[in-house]
C-alpha cells in the first residue's frame, strides 16, 4: 500500500478541472505524478500495490481520471450503513474543529443546498447517496473490475471478509492478517483535548516504526481503550435516525437491487 493512506491523488486532479467545486478542508497531500508514483515501493516480490482513499466515491470526476491513467486497476468499495456513516463523520469532523453547527442543521443545510462545496463537511448525506456514486464508476470501468463489499461483514467475519478480497486481487488469500485491533474508534472531543489525544496516538505511531508489530498493536489498543472509555460517543437520537432513513431510502433500495445484498436493517430506526 503506499505509504500515505488517503492519498486523494486524483481527487487533486479532480479539484484543478474547470468549474470543479473540490475544495479540500486540508492542503493536498500529494499534487504531481512523480510524488504520487513515489509512494509505491513496490518490488518484485509484490503482487499488487494499491492505495485507500474514501473521498475518491464522492469527488466528481474522479472516475473518469483514474480511468485515463489506470484502465486496468481492480477498484474496492467497502459500504458502510450511510445512516451511520453520516453521523461518523459528523462527529469526527466535530471534534477536529472544521464543524461547529448542530447535527441537524448540519444535514439541513447539506440537503437545501446552503454549500456547494465537494468536501467531507459538506457531504454528509451526498456521501452515502452509493447507488448514485458508484454508478459513476461502472459508467467507465466494466463490472469485473469494481467489487462491493460491506462493513457489517468486515465487522463480523473480518478474515473471510479479507479472503474474499485476497481472491479478488490474486494475492495470497491464505494470508491471515492481524485483525486484533480496531483502528479509529469514535469519540466527541473538545478541541483542546482532541488536541492532546492526537499527539498521544502520534507518539503511539512514531514509536511503531521502531517496535515489533505485536507490541505496538499492543500500545494502540491500550491507547484506544483509554480514550473510548474517557470520552464514550454520543449517540444518534431517533429523530436523526428517521430524518437520515428518508433521505436514504430510495437509493438504499437501488443499492440493494445493484448488489443483491438484503439492506433492509440499514432502513430500522
Amino acid at each position: 500500500m503506499s505509504t500515505i493512506k488517503e492519498t486523494n491523488y486524483f481527487a487533486f486532479l479532480a479539484s484543478q478541472m474547470p468549474g470543479s467545486r473540490i475544495l479540500p478542508l486540508l492542503p493536498w497531500k500529494v499534487i504531481t505524478e512523480k510524488d504520487y508514483q513515489a509512494l509505491f515501493r513496490a518490488t518484485k516480490k509484490h503482487l499488487a500495490i494499491g492505495e485507500a482513499s474514501p473521498f475518491y466515491l464522492f469527488a466528481p470526476g474522479v472516475p473518469a481520471l483514474i480511468k485515463k491513467y489506470l484502465p486496468e486497476v481492480r477498484l474496492i468499495a467497502i459500504l458502510r450503513n450511510p445512516v451511520e456513516r453520516a453521523y461518523s463523520a459528523y462527529l469526527k469532523n466535530l471534534s477536529e474543529g472544521f464543524e461547529n453547527r448542530p447535527f441537524k442543521q448540519a444535514i439541513e443545510d447539506e440537503i437545501q443546498g446552503a454549500t456547494t462545496a465537494v468536501n467531507t463537511t459538506t457531504y454528509h448525506v451526498r456521501a452515502g447517496l452509493y447507488h448514485n456514486l458508484l454508478s459513476r464508476y461502472l459508467e467507465n470501468f466494466d463490472h469485473t473490475q469494481l467489487q462491493i463489499y460491506f462493513y457489517e461483514d468486515l465487522v463480523n467475519s473480518s478474515r473471510t471478509f479479507m479472503r474474499a478480497i485476497f481472491k479478488y486481487l490474486d494475492v495470497d488469500a491464505e494470508f491471515v492478517p492481524n485483525v486484533s485491533i480496531r483502528f479509529n474508534r469514535g469519540t466527541i472531543l473538545p478541541i483542546k483535548k482532541n488536541a492532546g489525544f492526537r499527539k498521544v496516538k502520534q507518539l503511539t505511531w512514531r514509536l511503531g516504526q521502531h517496535l515489533p508489530g505485536t507490541l505496538y498493536f499492543f500500545l494502540h489498543n491500550v491507547q484506544q481503550s483509554i480514550q473510548s472509555k474517557l470520552l464514550p460517543t454520543p449517540k444518534l437520537g431517533a429523530e436523526g435516525r428517521i430524518l437520515l432513513r428518508d433521505l436514504f431510502v430510495e437509493d438504499i433500495e437501488q443499492l440493494q437491487a445493484l448488489t443483491g445484498r438484503d439492506l433492509s436493517k440499514w432502513l430500522e430506526v
